[in-house]
């Protein structure tokens, strides 16, 4: 089965990427991973619990989001993390049967990029995958 890979920041300009790639999830009849990257903090990382601790930030992000679209038999959260993001996402991918990576086409930080954000012009430059970027005031429409 083809997957598609939501990479999100939690920050709300990734929102609407979050509702597209469900919506498409459905539609193509495809898994969706809904992946967060956490930046390297070694203090952070000898907690034992740190895995389980941004995994519940990302589960509680989605589901917030979506309410009642929420639909736990298409969607996995997969947390991971590293220096930086892009390269994160690329390896994560690479051996999945991915048909497209959708991500936020504005990032936390509006100032560091004011067209796209900086992970996804990177990852627009870098990946063999299809990457879709979803404006934060974007909204779905079923495609025709």
């Amino acid at each position: 089965m083809k997957k598609i890979i939501y990479a999100t920041d939690l920050s709300e300009n990734s929102v609407a990427a979050l509702h597209y790639s469900t919506q498409m999830a459905r539609i193509l009849g495809d898994d969706l991973i809904v992946l967060h990257v956490y930046p390297p903090n070694e203090a952070e990382r000898k907690n034992p619990d740190f895995f389980k601790r941004h995994q519940k930030d990302l589960e509680d992000f989605y589901k917030s989001h979506l309410q009642e679209n929420y639909d736990k038999t298409i969607i996995s959260p997969a947390v991971t993390w590293g220096s930086n993001v892009a390269d994160e996402i690329l390896k994560f991918s690479k051996d999945l049967n991915v048909r497209m990576i959708v991500m936020g086409s504005c990032g936390a930080s509006k100032f560091k990029d004011r067209l796209m954000g900086t992970t996804t012009g990177e990852m627009i430059g870098k990946s063999q995958t299809p990457i879709l970027a979803v404006p934060p005031e974007f909204k779905f429409r079923q495609p025709q």
